[in-house]
């Protein structure tokens, strides 16, 4: 396709780019031009591809607050909110910026994840360049982060505005310090803090932060020595402490420590229990996916949308304690010779650790979009080893090139295939069944986008298939039963449905306004009134909720009651006037 001729291009022009003929400025800004032209290109056609039927709904097509756009209510909801079980009020906001000049087309959406991930390139390049001088292979590092298949969940999905936009927080934060390490400057410290507690409020992952800036502190920054030996290790702690170099970290740590309080908070009702899942059987899942993780980095196939938690045999935890602990051991063996070899295992390994697995949230085993900041640290080692070894050869130039280019080109077109597979929902967990073990959740959202197209007893079908996998999942018996009603008339069946998913997950909202909803289709009002106000009780403030018993309560002749519930459903979302649907009250 294009990579091969891209990147020959590349190697055929180093001399001149590398050249006295060109300052260091000016190829910078050739490179950065060059890195955000191919990104933008690779993810484009995404700008095309609709709503994801995953996770979408809850974060912006049937969510009421970021529908109604930037207002006082929808902002100050943003900021006292643990919907979606997570605090992340800057991630709302962006998602209600693009709800105020987009609306229900997802194109916007799109667009702003992508310049995102392009913003974020063009920030890594400047940062590695930055802080290690090294103009070309810093350009490597972001070219890997830019095109590599496992970023594209990440970049492609647009409930993980969250990741896109938090990573360019994050890398503000890095640029502004390793800014202020240089010069000292008061102002440049405040505002990597003041771009820190705004990546946190985009996405929690980013509590390790502190850690990290400890570790560019030590490399490239060069301003933390090595520790001199494993056993001497109270010893080196003691001396750490004494630097200004920790006490600088403390207004980071209060807000890591802080967020980590609010994020344990929020995804309390989230949180797998022991029970369910044990502690040994999540250690052996970490350290599983944390292996596995880094040979995807590597030998990027296979990559799916959901990777459903199973046991992990012990053969297999085994040879992740294995590869880990040999790799740390080399690591801190060449920790004075190769300082980068030790700096980007310990990037790797740090801020992954939220998302390990070790505190469970959700029914997933790993995910790819938890990547995508911690193997920038694995692509720095790669570059920076890979150049080491190359200069041993006479005609290093040469080779350095042609394995970038080779690696870019691989990458390229895996990227390019993982964007294909993101093109709807059905493509996207067809494939994600083929390549990994059968679970419900996919079942689950293919059945949505079937029934999105109107293709209703494909959509029963597949959540028949979802239920036989796991018959306690009251999401599922929900869904199953909206579409019985919904689609297909089938009202009875669908209150059997909604009343097992509420006996399996009482008070929640949807399942009974879905029940009152199926009742209203069976003429059974006085029921369907009950429900709807059962669903109020829960979720007080949801417009649809109120205008809908409004609805049913005028069929009772409750002219007053209805009145009432039916206003306070335009107060609470005025634009909803041309949606909701309206009555003749004379």
């Amino acid at each position: 396709m294009i990579p091969r001729p891209f990147f020959w291009l590349i190697i055929q022009q180093w001399n001149v780019l590398s050249g006295a003929g060109m300052s260091g400025k000016r190829l910078k800004i050739v490179i950065v031009l060059v890195l955000c032209i191919l990104t933008g290109a690779v993810f484009a056609r995404t700008a095309w591809y609709p709503f994801s039927c995953n996770d979408d709904p809850d974060y912006v097509t049937q969510n009421v607050h970021v529908l109604a756009g930037l207002s006082f209510d929808s902002i100050r909801w943003a900021f006292s909110s643990f919907y979606a079980a997570n605090w992340h009020p800057l991630t709302w906001l962006s998602l209600m910026l693009d709800a105020q000049i987009w609306g229900l087309n997802p194109m916007g959406y799109h667009i702003f994840n992508v310049a995102l991930h392009v913003a974020n390139t063009a920030l890594l390049f400047y940062l590695f360049a930055f802080m290690t001088g090294s103009v070309w292979r810093s350009a490597f590092v972001a070219a890997l982060f830019a095109l590599h298949p496992q970023h594209v969940e990440s970049v492609v999905w647009i409930t993980e505005r969250k990741d896109v936009l938090s990573t360019f927080f994050w890398l503000m934060t890095l640029f502004l310090y390793a800014a202020y390490t240089k010069n000292s400057s008061r102002r440049l410290y405040f505002l990597s803090v003041t771009t820190y507690a705004f990546g946190l409020m985009a996405k929690p992952m980013l509590v390790t932060l502190p850690v990290i800036l400890l570790v560019i502190d030590y490399w490239p920054l060069g301003r933390l020595e090595p520790p001199s030996c494993a056993g001497a290790f109270w010893e080196n702690i003691k001396t750490l402490l004494k630097k200004r170099i920790v006490t600088e970290k403390i207004p980071f740590f209060l807000l890591s420590a802080g967020m980590s309080i609010v994020t344990i908070y929020a995804q309390r009702q989230a949180l797998a229990d022991v029970t369910v899942v044990p502690i040994n059987v999540r250690i052996a899942n970490a350290l599983w996916s944390t292996s596995l993780y880094a040979m995807k980095m590597i030998y990027p196939l296979n990559l799916a949308a959901f990777y459903p938690f199973v046991p992990v045999p012990l053969w297999k935890t085994m040879c992740a304690v294995i590869l880990l602990g040999g790799t740390v051991y080399l690591a801190f063996r060449t920790r004075h010779r190769l300082p980068y070899l030790t700096a980007g295992v310990a990037w790797y390994l740090v801020t992954l650790l939220p998302v390990i697995g070790l505190i469970q949230v959700g029914s997933q085993a790993m995910a790819d979009r938890y990547t995508y900041i911690p193997c920038i640290g694995l692509f720095a080692a790669l570059c920076w080893g890979v150049w080491d070894l190359a200069i041993r050869f006479p005609r290093r130039k040469s080779l350095i090139c042609a394995t970038a280019g080779t690696i870019l080109s691989a990458y390229l077109v895996c990227t390019f295939l993982q964007i294909g597979y993101w093109q709807d929902d059905n493509t996207l967990y067809s494939h994600s069944i083929a390549i990994t073990e059968d679970y419900p959740l996919a079942h689950n959202v293919m059945a949505i986008a079937y029934e999105k197209n109107g293709q209703a007893e494909l959509a029963v079908k597949e959540y028949d298939r979802a239920l036989a996998l796991d018959p306690n999942d009251a999401g599922i018996h929900r869904n199953l039963g909206i579409v019985l009603y919904k689609r297909l008339g089938k009202s009875a069946e669908a209150v059997r449905q909604l009343q097992i998913a509420d006996r399996l997950r009482p008070n929640n909202a949807l399942t009974h306004y879905h029940m009152a909803k199926a009742y209203v289709g069976m003429g059974r009002m006085e029921e369907a009134v009950a429900e709807y106000q059962k669903a109020l009780a829960i979720t007080p403030n949801d417009p649809y909720f109120h205008n809908d018993l409004g609805m049913a309560l005028l069929q009772l002749n409750m002219t007053d009651e209805a009145i009432k519930h039916i206003n306070e459903a335009l107060r609470l979302l005025p634009h909803s006037a041309k949606r909701l649907p309206t009555c003749n009250l004379r």
